[in-house]
């Protein structure tokens, strides 16, 4: 008889085999480095091995990573199990390469997470170059199935900023990630 290992990656691979969306971007990944599982199927005590994640490459895709005269920005993509979080660290006014772009817009197609939020607790400013990027991430996470983006961690100079452009409805704005996840619990719970 096989072991629960063994027949928990033919399931996985098999399934990688059946999903289209899965196959595609499990050749186009960029690693195979494992996550630690926390799907809600796969709760049962000790379990705690390694699983691949046919999203992984294209996660590391989706970062990106600039510093110079005037420039210190970070932006990378995490995953939770409920929600999709870009997390935006320093400013720019630098334009963000198209590979990077084009990455985030993979991930949003590829995953179809029903909640995704953006964190500027790394962010003092809000340069026209990140809000650009903000307007196009949810506008893609909207054409695949998410809701409106949750931006939190915003200080008050950014906050004016998304009220002066008049886009405070465009987003929903929490004060912090406690507040954003109690958002998303509470729009889960309201399906």
């Amino acid at each position: 008889m096989p072991s629960r290992e063994s027949t928990k990656a033919d399931k996985t691979e098999l399934n990688l085999r059946r999903n289209p969306v899965c196959a595609i971007l499990a050749r186009e990944r960029m690693s195979t480095a494992p996550f630690q599982s926390s799907s809600p199927n796969d709760s049962s005590p000790g379990n705690d091995k390694p699983v691949v994640d046919p999203f992984a490459g294209l996660l590391a895709k989706a970062t990106y990573h600039s510093s110079g005269i005037g420039t210190n920005l970070s932006i990378r993509l995490d995953r939770t199990p409920d929600v999709l979080v870009l997390r935006i660290v320093g400013t720019s006014s630098d334009s963000l390469p198209e590979t990077f772009t084009g990455a985030v817009e993979q991930v949003l197609r590829g995953m179809r997470p029903p909640f995704a939020a953006v964190d500027l607790t790394g962010s003092q400013s809000l340069p026209s170059v990140i809000l650009a990027f903000l307007v196009f991430f949810q506008k893609n996470a909207e054409l695949n199935g998410t809701r409106k983006v949750v931006l939190y961690g915003a200080n008050s100079r950014i906050l004016t900023v998304i009220k002066m452009i008049g886009m405070l409805d465009f987003f929903v704005i929490k004060p912090d990630e406690a507040a954003m996840r109690q958002h998303v619990a509470d729009a889960t719970a309201a399906r």
